[in-house]
């Protein structure tokens, strides 16, 4: 009778550390980024790339709601949907790359680059030319000039 006693209080305390012990490994911001939302023909995409591609709807989340906005009730389905609406952005586009590689259809890099340098001037005219204001402007909807024109590139 007491070998049961003790296997109860044993198996108790055993389930009782483990419930406790589920919230003392928490998983570093690294490692959350590196978890693989989807995957086309062996690429992956991870929550990071995903965040990339949204940097600039999740700064301004950021400046509406403050640092904690993914915590926010209100803006949770909307953060979710922006979400998988950008995941399936990205798997579409890998798709059409892939399809458009193995098609043959892939510009030339010159051509690639004269459409680029032609979308970096207009944008330039947009800011009056001024290249201080263009970069201003990157900056406000999350890019740099060269991660600009790597996304023009795509």
């Amino acid at each position: 009778m007491n070998i049961k006693k003790y296997m109860s209080v044993a198996l108790a305390g055993v389930m009782a550390l483990s419930i406790a012990g589920c919230n003392i490994i928490e998983r570093t911001p690294e490692s959350i980024g590196k978890t693989v939302l989807a995957k086309v023909d062996g690429d992956k995409i991870t929550k990071a790339d995903l965040d990339e591609e949204m940097k600039a709807v999740l700064e301004q989340y950021k400046s509406y709601y403050g640092d904690d906005y993914e915590s926010n009730d209100s803006l949770k389905d909307t953060l979710k949907e922006a979400r998988q609406n950008y995941l399936n952005y990205l798997i579409e586009e890998k798709v059409l790359l892939k399809a458009a590689d193995e098609l043959g259809v892939t510009p030339s890099d010159d051509d690639i680059d004269t459409f680029v340098q032609e979308q970096m001037d207009k944008y330039k005219k947009y800011n009056n030319d001024d290249e201080d204001q263009f970069e201003e402007y990157l900056d406000s909807i999350g890019f740099t000039v060269d991660s600009f024109k790597e996304y023009l590139k795509k």
